[in-house]
């Protein structure tokens, strides 16, 4: 699985705001609350987990274990995250989402976990690029067969809508406050944009957020309400790569 030179993207705000705060980031997954939320993902997927594994946007911490798995790859584009990589077991790569360092058809699953959210711009238009890039890329270098796990927030297509219209303004009250913009699709939002790069979702499924309170442990830290009584529903979409293979 030797890497394809690829030029990445330009770095936007999100990279430089989590090189500022990684290590309070990588701090705040060790909370009772979190470790449970993100056990409860890893029951739904890991099952799912075979042959060489890429989790992009790991944060260094990836942690996935079953037998079947050949390979682990934590990938994430900030530097800091993967200096201080907790798990051992992972090889840990620097790349970009939207260009990765990676052979077409080199790989058999992909996690991307609370990541589409922050691969934001300036403009509407320049976020959804983004999105776009990321999972077309993801499907390029998918086996045929090959699965991806998209984990993110996801929200009702009403207020996807609605954070369309009001993304000037978001992006303006979240840049008075020092903070990069985040976009949280809808989960059809997201099935579209996996079939415009040949991927085959399915019915998503939802996660209990439990006992979480922390709104957004990037962006507002000590803000507390409980997730489960949000529109950002936790969801598990997975989508397989057309073509033929196993997967």
């Amino acid at each position: 699985m030797a890497p394809e030179k690829r030029d990445p993207p330009q770095d936007g705000n999100v990279r430089r705001y989590f090189q500022k705060i990684y290590a309070n980031y990588q701090s705040s997954v060790e909370k009772a609350p979190v470790v449970d939320v993100h056990q409860r993902i890893k029951r739904a997927i890991e099952p799912r987990l075979a042959g060489i594994v890429v989790d992009i946007g790991s944060g260094g911490d990836t942690r996935h274990r079953n037998p079947a798995i050949t390979l682990l790859v934590s990938v994430d584009n900030v530097l800091e995250f993967l200096r201080h990589a907790k798990d051992p077991a992972a090889f840990n790569a620097a790349g970009d989402v939207r260009a990765l360092p990676f052979k077409k058809g080199s790989v058999d699953r992909i996690v991307i976990q609370f990541v589409v959210h922050h691969l934001t711009d300036d403009h509407l238009a320049g976020t959804l690029r983004n999105v776009r890039a990321a999972v077309a890329e993801s499907a390029r270098i998918l086996k045929p067969g090959g699965r991806i796990f998209i984990v993110d927030s996801m929200t009702w297509r009403p207020l996807d809508l609605i954070q369309r219209a009001l993304y000037p303004l978001s992006r303006a009250i979240l840049r008075g406050f020092g903070r990069p913009m985040v976009f949280i699709l809808s989960a059809p939002s997201l099935v579209r944009i996996c079939a415009e790069s040949g991927l085959a979702a399915e019915r998503p499924v939802t996660v209990d957020w439990g006992a979480m309170t922390d709104l957004s442990q990037a962006l507002f830290p000590k803000v507390r309400f409980p997730l489960r009584y949000t529109p950002a529903k936790l969801t598990i979409l997975e989508a397989v790569k057309r073509g033929e293979g196993k997967g």
